[in-house]
């Protein structure tokens, strides 16, 4: 049985050798290493870690548990990897809906590892990665690419690099929709660039909710946050403490 909020699900991605495997993630492993942040740093620890610059270094893209159950504010996309800038271990958020999308086609994450030896984007729909060429879109601004890859998949969530992180800029970032970036500072746009990934398109259901493992006093939070949520003049400070609450009501039983 898969813990709730979660698939139990990742995708192993080797684009040296154009291939996609799927692992399973144990019980255990979720309970010790919680969310995005944590399965991400458990993945780069026991991978084998160069210098941030290499093909042989790991982009791990990870969702956490409460995403995709219909919990406010919980959105968070999480990269982690090694900075091609500052050479440590590096995370990097950001919002929208590609967390979401990736939580509800049924992945926890994706590990990218190896390097193309082509341009390429990873397509993400149910169950399933695809690798597709990217030639057409490869030297497009992230917007225009981003762009470019909704007129040909329709509605999706579309990350992606520009012209910086084709070009390995160290501090290049992942444009996220084209209205969110993320990985300034720490090089996530360079670490793609250098695995030749343009792009990661993601097809989902937003029907679909994932079970959530949680106590009847925190669902009663959640859905008071939502009522909240929607009362004007109402701060998102004020709600994102509300929220807090509730999960640590969690964690205290």
């Amino acid at each position: 049985m898969v813990l709730g909020g979660y698939n139990g699900k990742i995708a192993i991605v080797d684009l040296s050798l154009g291939k996609v495997s799927y692992e399973a993630l144990d019980e255990e492993m979720l309970r010790s290493f919680v969310g995005g942040r944590g399965l991400g740093a458990k993945f780069l620890w026991d991978s084998p870690m160069k210098n941030g610059t290499t093909s042989e270094d790991l982009l791990g893209i990870f969702t956490g548990p409460l995403t995709g159950t219909g919990v406010p504010f919980a959105n968070r996309l999480t990269m982690v990897f090694l900075s091609p800038l500052t050479k440590t271990i590096a995370y990097t958020h950001t919002g929208g809906y590609s967390a979401t999308a990736l939580k509800l086609a049924g992945f926890d994450g994706l590990l990218l590892v190896g390097e193309s030896s082509t341009p390429k984007y990873l397509l993400v729909r149910k169950d399933e990665i695809v690798l597709s060429g990217a030639d057409s879109i490869w030297g497009m601004r992230a917007t225009d690419c981003i762009s470019a890859l909704r007129t040909r998949h329709g509605d999706a969530r579309i990350l992606s690099i520009g012209p910086a992180g084709e070009k390995l800029v160290r501090y290049a970032n992942v444009v996220n929709d084209a209205g969110r970036a993320s990985g300034v500072r720490h090089g996530a746009g360079c670490l793609m660039g250098i695995k030749r990934i343009k792009a990661i398109v993601i097809q989902s259901d937003y029907s679909q909710r994932l079970p959530m493992q949680t106590s009847k006093r925190s669902r009663r939070y959640f859905s008071a946050c939502h009522r909240r949520s929607k009362l004007p003049l109402f701060s998102i400070g004020k709600l994102v403490r509300f929220l807090q609450m509730a999960l640590l009501s969690r964690w205290d039983q």
